[in-house]
């Protein structure tokens, strides 16, 4: 079953734990639309305002471009706080700054997931969580993935830091 047809059919219910996480599930509905955005045909570069996607590594640029205009006005207050929204060490400073990191036990639909792919303490990559499939593996809505695209990922939970946008 492929990645799209787990998260068609996955009951995400059991992740949504209040009020607050069904507000924040506008954000991951939101991205999901931009599935197969990318590079090679410049469609991606709606979220750098218009500039070239392929000389910027754009995922905390898709992510805050998701934020913005999501139409959910209840995202995080510290994620307003971020000096630099397109450089995920800067989104990962802010949001252990307000106590806004937590376990991937607590994640809600709609927080921020951020990669540390060398394990460095260097955040690299990040996305906005989607929930977990049957297998107990994240699923993340991503952009500048795999060759430049925005796309639904499946990911372990190595290296990743989930950051609460409730």
């Amino acid at each position: 079953m492929g990645i799209n047809s787990v998260f068609n059919h996955f009951d995400y219910s059991n992740y949504q734990k209040s009020s607050s996480s069904n507000e924040n599930a506008k954000l991951a509905e939101y991205a999901k639309q931009f599935q197969g955005y990318n590079e090679s045909d410049g469609s991606a570069n709606i979220f750098l305002g218009g500039g070239s996607s392929s000389a910027t590594p754009w995922c905390a640029a898709f992510v805050e471009y998701c934020v913005e205009n999501c139409g959910d006005s209840d995202i995080a207050d510290w994620y307003e706080d971020v000096g630099n929204k397109w450089y995920c060490p800067d989104i990962y400073a802010a949001a252990e700054e307000a106590g806004a990191i937590v376990d991937s036990k607590e994640a809600q639909i709609g927080d921020l997931v951020l990669f540390d792919w060398e394990g460095d303490g260097v955040q690299d990559h990040i996305g906005i969580f989607l929930g977990y499939d049957d297998d107990g593996n994240m699923l993340t809505m991503e952009g500048n993935t795999n060759g430049g695209e925005a796309k639904i990922q499946k990911r372990s939970l190595d290296n990743a830091t989930f950051c609460s946008m409730a």
